[in-house]
């Protein structure tokens, strides 16, 4: 689910390909993943079908120090390239619609995702975010 700025999406993702996040990330790896989808996209409390497919580019650029709330932790720095084209369909109409963006996944050992930056375009609009943590336990 993605919410933002009078838009809601619903996913339901098939036929994935590929990794998300291996379980151990080296400086220079390099990994691909492809989904496709289907689901539902809200604009403005109009709803529409959609489905459509993803494409993200992993390069994990090397080792980084990062601070965050939660603290200060030695990482592993991703860039991962999105491509997300999604076909929304309402009243016998398809529309095309395509998001692209560039992140930037910082992993520390035994904790896991500490930190995303991120910049994107959606129908002409760009965009731009950051995610920390904020807090953590470990048991």
């Amino acid at each position: 689910m993605l919410n933002a700025q009078n838009i809601q999406l619903n996913l339901d993702v098939n036929n994935s390909s590929g990794l998300t996040f291996p379980s151990q990330i080296n400086p220079s790896d390099q990994w691909q993943q492809t989904l496709d989808f289907t689901g539902n996209v809200t604009v403005s409390n109009e709803e529409a079908e959609a489905t459509g497919d993803a494409q993200m580019n992993f390069n994990a650029v090397g080792n980084e120090s990062v601070t965050v709330p939660a603290g200060t932790f030695d990482a592993v720095k991703v860039d991962v390239n999105v491509t997300l084209n999604i076909n929304a369909s309402y009243a016998g109409i398809t529309l095309p619609v395509t998001f692209s963006g560039d992140y930037t996944y910082w992993f520390a050992q035994g904790i896991g995702w500490v930190k995303a930056t991120g910049t994107g375009n959606v129908l002409g609009n760009s965009f731009s975010e950051t995610t920390e943590l904020q807090s953590y336990n470990i048991p």
